[in-house]
C-alpha cells in the first residue's frame, strides 16, 4: 500500500518505524463537535471525597479493560507517571475485559476506586440514558495542548487524532501531493465526509508526543541489530502486551497476581487483578532466592551458610540475554571464582557456593569485565555446627573437643597447704645451711649445693601453690 488510514498510536509507530511521513490529520466529528485532539479521562465515584487529583491515585485500584489501549490506558498511564506515580508500582489494576460500561459499574460499586477511559466515552453513556452526576472527573480541564477549548470531558494532555501516512511504496511524492490536495478540497459538507463522520482534513499536526509516549511505555523498541525502531505487537493477549517502562522489568502473570494476596487485596470472583506487574530492578540482579522479592543490595549481607556447606545464590538477567556472568567470592587472599552462563530460555540461574572458612565474604558479578549494578554483595559464611561432643577447625573440619577435668575443691585446699609447707621447708633449710655454712658436716655437703636443692624445692612448691 502508499497511503494507510489509522488511529494515533498506530501512526506514531509507522512514522518512526517506517520513517514514513504523515500528510494528513482527520478533523472528525463526534456529537456534533469537530475535534482533532483526543486524550483519557480519569473518573472515579462521585462520593468518593478522597479521590480529587492524580496523588490520591496512588496506592488505589483502577479499572481498565486492556494494558495497550491508547486513550483508556497509556495516555492516563503517562499522566500520572508525569506526577510521580506509576500504575505498576504504587497502583492495583482491575483487568475487566470489557467496555466503559462495565469499568464504570465497577468504579460505582467499590470493585474499583477509579477507572480509566477514551475521551467520548462517558458522554455517549450519557446520551444512553446513564446519569453522569454519579461520576467525578479527576484531574480535570478543559482546553487542548495548544491552549484550545476542548468541548468533551478530559482529564490529561491531548493527543493528534487519525491521520493518513504514506507509505510509498509504489506511487511517487507527486501522486501524494495530489491526493492530500484533493483531501484538503473536503469540507464538512460533502458526502463523503457525511458519510465517514468527519469535518474535514487538515495539514498533519504533531505525532512526536505520541512516539515519545510509546518510547516511554515501550511500546517503542529499538533493534540493536537492525538499528531501528520498531513497535511492538499489541494485538498480544491482555498480559503479553505488558510493556515497562524504562528502569522497570515485569514480573510473571502468577507473581504479579500473587502480589494481590501479599498486600491483603481480595480479586472479585470472574475478575483478573494485578498489583504489581513492573518493578523497579537493574538489568541483572543477585538474590538469595529465586524470587525477585529477594534481591540482594550492594554492600550489603545477601546470603548466610555455614562453612563447608553447598549455599545458593541466583543470578537473573531481567533482560533476558545470552550471557556469561563471572563471579569471585574472597575473604583477604582466600579467593574462590567461577562463571555461569545466562540465555534467552533461562534468564535465572543457580549458583552454588562452599568455603572452608568463616567470615564475611565478599562476591563480585562482572559481565564482560564490567561490573554488575548491584556488586558487590556480602556472604556469611559461620562456624560449621558440629555434632555433640565436637568442634570445628579452622577450616570447619570437626573433631573431638579436647575435655578439661577440675579437681574439687578440698583437693585444690590440700594441693595449697602441701604447697606452702614446701615453701617453708625450704625456706627453713636455705636459712639452716646459711647459718651453719661452716660447719664441717655443711662443708662436706657443699653449701652452694644445697642452696640449690632449697631453691629447687622452693620453686617446685611455688608451683604447686600457683597450680
Amino acid at each position: 500500500a502508499d497511503f494507510f488510514f489509522s488511529d494515533p498510536r498506530t501512526t506514531a509507530c509507522i512514522e518512526i518505524a517506517a520513517a514514513s511521513p504523515v500528510l494528513l490529520t482527520l478533523r472528525s466529528i463526534r456529537m456534533g463537535q469537530s475535534i482533532t485532539q483526543s486524550g483519557g479521562v480519569i473518573y472515579t465515584s462521585a462520593n468518593r471525597s478522597d479521590i480529587n487529583t492524580l496523588w490520591d491515585l496512588k496506592g488505589k485500584t483502577i479499572a481498565l479493560h486492556s494494558f495497550y489501549g491508547f486513550g483508556g490506558f497509556q495516555i492516563p498511564f503517562l499522566e500520572l507517571l508525569r506526577d510521580g506515580i506509576s500504575m505498576f508500582r504504587d497502583t492495583r489494576i482491575v483487568q475487566t475485559g470489557g467496555n466503559t460500561e462495565t469499568n464504570v459499574q465497577n468504579v460505582l460499586a467499590g470493585i474499583a476506586d477509579a477507572g480509566f477511559t477514551f475521551t467520548t466515552k462517558l458522554e455517549a453513556m450519557k446520551d444512553a440514558g446513564f446519569d453522569i452526576s454519579q461520576l467525578k472527573i479527576v484531574n480535570r480541564t478543559n482546553v487542548t495542548r495548544d491552549g484550545n477549548p476542548f468541548p468533551f470531558l478530559l482529564s490529561t494532555t491531548t493527543y493528534a487524532g487519525n491521520a493518513l501516512s504514506f507509505l510509498g511504496k509504489y506511487a511517487d511524492r507527486e501522486v501524494a501531493n495530489v491526493v492530500v490536495e484533493s483531501l484538503l478540497e473536503i469540507n464538512s459538507s460533502n458526502p463523503i465526509a457525511v458519510q465517514g463522520q468527519y469535518s474535514n482534513w487538515e495539514l498533519a499536526l504533531s505525532y512526536y508526543d505520541i512516539q515519545d509516549l510509546q518510547r516511554r511505555l515501550g511500546m517503542v523498541v529499538l533493534n540493536s541489530k537492525k538499528r531501528r525502531y520498531e513497535c511492538v505487537d499489541t494485538a498480544l493477549g491482555a498480559w503479553e502486551g505488558v510493556r515497562c517502562p524504562t528502569g522497570y522489568y515485569k514480573s510473571s502473570e502468577p507473581d504479579a497476581r500473587a502480589s494481590c494476596v501479599a498486600q491483603g487485596y481480595t480479586c472479585p470472583t470472574g475478575l483478573v487483578c494485578y498489583c504489581e506487574i513492573c518493578r523497579l530492578g537493574t538489568d541483572i540482579e543477585i538474590m538469595s532466592s529465586a524470587n525477585y522479592k529477594d534481591a540482594c543490595k550492594k554492600m550489603q549481607k545477601c546470603v548466610t551458610g555455614e562453612q563447608l556447606e553447598t549455599f545458593p545464590i541466583f543470578v537473573q538477567d531481567n533482560l533476558g540475554r545470552n550471557l556469561t556472568l563471572t563471579y569471585r567470592l574472597h575473604l583477604s587472599e582466600k579467593i574462590t571464582t567461577g562463571s555461569v552462563n545466562l540465555t534467552t530460555s533461562m534468564p535465572c540461574v543457580r549458583v552454588d557456593l562452599q568455603s572452608k572458612y568463616k567470615g564475611f565474604f565478599m562476591l563480585e558479578a562482572t559481565v564482560n569485565g564490567k561490573q554488575v549494578a548491584t556488586s558487590p554483595v556480602m556472604v556469611n559464611v559461620t562456624q560449621r555446627r558440629c555434632e555433640p561432643g565436637e568442634e570445628a577447625t579452622a577450616e570447619g573440619v570437626c573433631r573431638a573437643m579436647e575435655t578439661i577435668t577440675y579437681y574439687p575443691a578440698w583437693f585444690q585446699v590440700f594441693a595449697i597447704t602441701i604447697g606452702v609447707i614446701g615453701l617453708l621447708v625450704a625456706v627453713v633449710c636455705a636459712v639452716w645451711s646459711y647459718t651453719y655454712r661452716k660447719d664441717k658436716l655443711v662443708l662436706a655437703a657443699q653449701p652452694v649445693f644445697l642452696y640449690l636443692l632449697c631453691a629447687g624445692g622452693f620453686v617446685s612448691s611455688l608451683a604447686g601453690v600457683e597450680g
